[in-house]
């Protein structure tokens, strides 16, 4: 294992680590997309969403994808509604070239970002989530 591979690994030790008594769902959400943008190099930003009932709980590394998600929950579609219904992942090359989403295309569009992958998050307990992470390219 390399240097990047140990603190890698490290970073995702200390989040499994966190109990819920010690840290609120924001800090935990913010140490996952911590994580993520520092640790994927073609991640140009990153969103964690929590679904609990019918509360979603989210966090973002970009203002602007404050933005994209909360056209997608305006209009009750997008990648990252559907990966909370559905649990499977969503991917989108290119949102100028998908048509599946308008609201989410024109969104991301507007905040500069030109594709992204969205991943399901589970959990053995009720609460499911998505992890969206965007690009430029």
């Amino acid at each position: 294992m390399d240097e990047t591979d140990a603190a890698t690994a490290e970073d995702i030790a200390r989040i499994a680590a966190v109990h819920m008594d010690e840290a609120s769902a924001d800090e935990v959400i913010a140490r996952v997309i911590d994580l993520v943008t520092r640790r994927c190099s073609v991640c140009d930003g990153a969103a964690l969403t929590v679904a609990t009932g019918g509360e979603h709980t989210f966090g973002a590394s970009d203002p602007s994808i404050d933005d994209i998600h909360r056209a997608q929950f305006d209009a009750a579609a997008g990648p990252v509604i559907d990966v909370l219904e559905l649990g499977e992942p969503r991917r989108v090359d290119d949102v100028g070239a998908d048509a599946r989403w308008a609201e989410f295309a024109a969104a991301s569009a507007a905040g500069g970002f030109r594709s992204c992958l969205v991943l399901p998050v589970r959990t053995d307990r009720s609460r499911s989530g998505a992890l969206a992470l965007y690009s430029r390219g």
